[in-house]
């Protein structure tokens, strides 16, 4: 997605009324460190599509904003967050930093229809929702690292596997990297009444992101505690 263009008329619609955080370069066509960082802008404004919106407002075709916002050199780069200011940086900055300033103000990634993202599924677990989880990955991978209380019914088992499950809620389908499992979903999520989901990006992530997973053994051990 490109760099989008803000007017005085149009800054209260795209900004202030945006979902996304939206960092918002005050510029000129004189201004040669805004020439300079414009590329950057462009390349981010691509990079984090639906994360966040790059915007740009041109001080001298309008100049009520900036004067509002007490702007008074450029380009200067304000971050707004739920239609208000939350940051601002400075100046022609190299790319990492300012990839630096827009990361943490970024939303969360958006998950695919028929996906569920580790941060959800975590979440869902530690309220007590009703999940039954599904890992498709081979029985020796499986007994090796699992999340808890998953059921080991291997890819070249479906669907018919599956068809045995009395799953109260949602089921998750796991495997190691995201990709059979969304297949997977794809493939035969129409097939069933409980609604059928992929965990985004798999265990990869979700050990990545710091979360528990057990062997057989451990797993065993927990259940007779």
């Amino acid at each position: 997605m490109p760099t989008i263009a803000v007017t005085d008329t149009t800054f209260q619609k795209d900004i202030l009324e945006s979902e996304l955080p939206v960092l918002v370069d005050f510029w000129a066509n004189w201004c040669e460190p805004c020439k300079k960082i414009a590329p950057t802008l462009e390349k981010l404004a691509d990079e984090f599509r639906g994360r966040l919106t790059v915007a740009k407002v041109d001080i001298d075709t309008n100049p009520r904003v900036p004067q509002a916002l007490r702007i008074q050199s450029i380009p200067t780069m304000l971050m707004f967050s739920g239609g208000r200011p939350v940051d601002v940086i400075q100046g022609a900055l190299p790319e990492e930093q300012l990839r630096r300033f827009v990361e943490p103000h970024l939303a969360p990634p958006p998950v695919a229809e028929g996906s569920i993202s580790v941060e959800l599924l975590a979440a869902s677990i530690q309220g007590g929702q009703p999940i039954t989880i599904v890992d498709v990955r081979a029985p020796v991978d499986f007994g090796r690292s699992h999340l808890r209380r998953a059921i080991n019914i291997p890819a070249d088992q479906w669907p018919g596997g599956l068809a045995t499950l009395n799953a109260p809620g949602p089921i998750v389908v796991v495997c190691r990297t995201g990709d059979t499992s969304r297949e997977l979903v794809e493939a035969h999520g129409e097939e069933f009444s409980s609604p059928l989901m992929a965990l985004e990006k798999g265990l990869l992530e979700w050990e990545g992101d710091g979360h528990p997973t057990y062997s057989n053994r451990e797993e065993a051990s927990l259940d007779e505690v």
